[in-house]
């Protein structure tokens, strides 16, 4: 592994995010909650030029890099450009092996970390099988999004090629009046099995940890919301499985999924037959 996060990153990085390792929390899986993330004089500008009127994403609103607003977006904000640029960085993975090296190694990861390398590398749908990068390789992709009334994810755990995932919330429960929509830590991935932790919505906040096999959280459902909760989803990822072992959905989220696929697939053919929803 390089050792750039050990010592001293250049100054565009420096100066944007703040590389201090903290304490990790084992319980009941590997994380990191640490905030501040983003130098707080620095977050408050990116927080006040967090886009609005997002298109369909992740959340139902976002963007993603292989859009062309996304693009354009980054072009017309450099201060947000930079934030990426420094997201999507070697530095940022040897942070993070830095961070979990050890809980990874133990926890069946096939990668070679000392070998682990950043690759500028945009995921698409039309990419996603036929592209496939070296073993060791990894690219980061940024996400921005916002959650709204509804919005909730359940027990799962990240597919086999993700290594880690990080939220980073760019508002605060409190100021959106938010009821729900926080990270639900679990032991299992039963429907019914209640979170032994939740880590809340809190402003340049980072919930940060390695996937793994039993991983499993959720997003919790938002009950109440007054404003939309603004975030940006981060995943370093490989093209490769580079975990032993999948448990990546409970049964009750497949159920799910599966009936919004379905549910999608009818409204796609109401539309061609009858132009329902033109």
């Amino acid at each position: 592994m390089r050792d750039s996060a050990a010592n001293g990153l250049g100054p565009q990085q420096e100066a944007i995010i703040d590389w201090n390792i903290v304490e990790t929390d084992r319980g009941p899986f590997p994380h990191v909650v640490k905030s501040p993330f983003i130098k707080p004089e620095i977050y408050e500008a990116l927080k006040k030029d967090f886009p609005e009127g997002l298109p369909g994403g992740r959340s139902g609103f976002g963007l993603r890099p292989e859009q062309p607003e996304y693009g354009s977006f980054l072009e017309s904000n450099s201060a947000w450009a930079s934030l990426v640029e420094n997201i999507r960085s070697q530095e940022f993975i040897d942070y993070v092996i830095k961070k979990f090296g050890y809980e990874v190694v133990q926890q069946w990861c096939t990668l070679d970390l000392d070998k682990a390398k950043y690759v500028d590398f945009i995921e698409t749908k039309e990419n996603r099988k036929s592209s496939r990068l070296t073993k060791n390789d990894l690219f980061i992709r940024v996400d921005i999004q916002q959650a709204k009334m509804g919005y909730t994810k359940g027990i799962h755990t990240d597919k086999v090629r993700r290594f880690c995932s990080l939220t980073l919330s760019f508002c605060d429960k409190d100021a959106i009046a938010l009821v729900g929509g926080g990270l639900g830590l679990f032991t299992e991935s039963s429907g019914t099995a209640k979170p032994v932790k939740t880590v809340e919505v809190r402003d340049n906040s980072a919930m940060i940890f390695p996937r793994w096999p039993k991983s499993f959280h959720a997003v919790m459902p938002i009950e109440k919301i007054g404003l939309p909760r603004n975030f940006l989803f981060i995943a370093i990822s490989s093209t490769w499985d580079i975990w032993e072992g999948n448990h990546e959905y409970s049964p009750e989220a497949k159920r799910i999924r599966r009936f919004r696929g379905l549910t999608a697939r009818f409204k796609s053919l109401l539309k061609q037959i009858f132009g329902v929803g033109k």
